[in-house]
């Protein structure tokens, strides 16, 4: 679907003061007074042009807007579909250059894809309709007689319209003809309206400029999912380039209950890309929306009010406890839509197992029942039964001495792996339930779960049976801080947000690899990211998503290119240059 806005604009020549009409995106008009040039730079159109436009994407049908600069320009906009200025029927919307024929009266109506500088600073564009940006054609009809006396000698001169200077052919003295006399001769243009298309759905909109961002994710196709919220409500909702919505999905009273709180709502996607999972921990709850359907799959909720009697003495095993997320450190959704928690142990859930109160991994249905955090372990296979005993000793020796050798010694016993102990770099187990201290969790698209150390220093992948399918060092880069967040693709490369030096960059790591910054000051563009950034997430295509917030979103291929940013990003990006 498509928004139209319909454009009407016109400025004072800085050279004569008087108006002139701009039929189009242009970088230069020629005054139709004083035929002189005027610059129209793109920084012009990037400061007043596009403020214009996201506005009218917040327009009712039909209503419109207008902007002005004390008396510079004036801009009035609307949010109106294209129609043909011959018989005002709806034009067809089709993204080519040419004509766009009207279907009522066959008038030719012109329309072009917008120049390369004008998608740069709006990728949201997709064509200018009706626009007239040549000069207007010289009238048919002849002009009317007019005629002047030389302010030098006083002869009569002949005014044809053509230049706004007259020579006098007696004196040589060069006439400049005064506006009131121009305009007669060359009456001003009549404003002329024409449109810009934005490939937006105009029930939907674009990302907004403000609001706090909950956490990104990439669907089955690679396109971004969002979710945000601000102090009444919030949503989650597909971004396609440039920021335009694809679908939306309103959260009332979910993500807005921990705006003031300690702890933070988050969202984790599936590793199949088809759902999300938006979980509120001061709420202690947890949603799953289904990215293709755009609706609420399941919901869990914890009780609030026995949380600390079924954590603390309800004598279950601590795994298969009722759902809690309230104080979890981290979230990740399995393959089968499970959730797995990395947990603070608050009520002290541990001290069964003779162990401290540590950080342990939990994992419930996507609507909240408890299940064990691994499959069970295979049995044990039967020992091979013993030989027999060896026959009796003959022969001399045994006459003599009356007894068989010794048996051998028996073999000794397997060290008994205890689940509940904590883990260690060196040494990580199967079926991990207490991982080393500081980590962070993810599954990735590969279906592995993966720890990571929050220096970045190790990294451990576990299958779905809990074996250990790959343990290395990542031996990041000298200055790299604390992680904010990571994300592993379907080959399993992990890639980390770190600040290096006291900025963000992300990072990169094939299986057993160290990390290399591939963005960010640190990586071989030297893009900088800002002063801060908190989000990222991986697409299967190798899109890389990374933000701070609604307004600082940066859209990089899979070799660190910048394919798209937020609109702030551009207009900042664009004045710079």
């Amino acid at each position: 679907m498509t928004l139209g806005v319909r454009i009407e604009l016109s400025l004072t020549c800085p050279h004569c003061r008087l108006p002139a009409h701009v039929g189009g995106v242009v970088e230069q008009l020629e005054c139709p007074s004083c035929q002189k040039s005027i610059d129209l730079r793109q920084s012009w159109w990037r400061d007043n042009f596009f403020r214009a436009l996201e506005d009218a994407a917040q327009l009712d049908p039909g209503a419109s807007q207008s902007r002005d600069d004390d008396g510079e320009w004036h801009l009035t906009y609307s949010r109106r579909q294209p129609v043909c200025e011959s018989c005002h029927d709806e034009l067809p919307i089709d993204f080519v250059d040419g004509e766009i024929p009207c279907a009522r009266c066959g008038a030719a109506v012109p329309a072009r894809r917008p120049p390369d500088w004008l998608r740069r600073l709006e990728p949201l564009i997709g064509v200018l309709v009706g626009e007239q940006t040549a000069p207007p054609p010289a009238p048919n009809a002849p002009i009317e007689a007019v005629t002047i006396h030389c302010m030098s000698c006083g002869a009569t001169l002949p005014v044809d319209g053509r230049d706004r200077t007259v020579r006098c052919t007696f004196c040589q003295t060069d006439n400049f003809l005064p506006g009131t006399l121009w305009r007669r001769v060359h009456p001003a243009p009549v404003i002329h309206a024409w449109y810009v298309v934005l490939d937006l759905d105009p029930e939907l909109g674009m990302l907004p400029p403000s609001g706090d961002l909950v956490g990104l994710a990439a669907d089955q196709t690679g396109e971004l999912v969002a979710a945000w919220g601000n102090y009444l409500d919030g949503c989650v909702a597909g971004v396609a380039s440039g920021g335009a919505l694809r679908w939306k999905l309103e959260l009332l009273g979910v993500i807005a209950e921990d705006r003031f709180q300690s702890s933070h709502p988050g969202l984790v996607a599936s590793p199949d890309g088809h759902g999300v999972v938006i979980y509120s921990p001061e709420g202690d709850r947890a949603l799953t929306v289904d990215t293709r359907l755009h609706e609420i799959v399941t919901e869990a909720r914890g009780d609030r009010k026995d949380g600390r009697q079924a954590w603390g003495g309800s004598g279950a095993p601590a795994l298969l406890r009722p759902f809690h997320v309230d104080g979890s450190r981290h979230v990740a959704v399995d393959t089968d839509y499970s959730l797995i928690v990395l947990r603070d142990d608050q009520f002290n859930a541990l001290e069964e197992h003779g162990g401290p109160p540590r950080p342990f991994l939990a994992r419930y249905a996507a609507n909240g029942a408890p299940q064990p955090m691994w499959p069970e372990a295979p049995p044990e296979p039967e020992p091979e039964p013993e030989p027999p005993p060896p026959p009796p000793p003959r022969g001399f020796f045994a006459r003599l001495f009356g007894k068989a050798p010794p048996p051998p010694p028996p073999p000794p016993p397997k060290p008994r792996v205890d689940p509940w102990r904590a883990a260690s770099w060196t040494n990580m187990p199967p079926r991990v339930l207490v991982p080393p201290e500081d980590v962070t969790i993810t599954v990735g698209l590969d279906r592995l779960l993966y720890l990571v150390d929050t220096r970045l220093r190790h990294v451990a992948a576990y299958a779905v049976d809990g074996s250990v399918a790959a343990c290395w060092a990542l031996r990041p880069p000298e200055g790299t801080g604390e992680v904010e967040a990571v994300a592993v693709n379907g080959d399993g490369t992990l890639f980390a947000l770190a600040e290096i030096g006291g900025l963000p960059n992300v990072l990169r790591a094939a299986r057993g690899a160290r990390l290399e910054p591939i963005i960010g000051l640190e990586a071989p563009q030297h893009q900088k990211l800002g002063s801060f950034a908190h989000f990222l997430a991986v697409a299967n295509d190798g899109r890389i998503y990374v933000a701070a917030g609604l307004d600082s979103l940066r859209v990089f291929d899979p070799a660190g290119q910048l394919l798209w940013s937020s609109a702030a990003i551009r207009r900042a990006a664009a004045g710079s240059g």
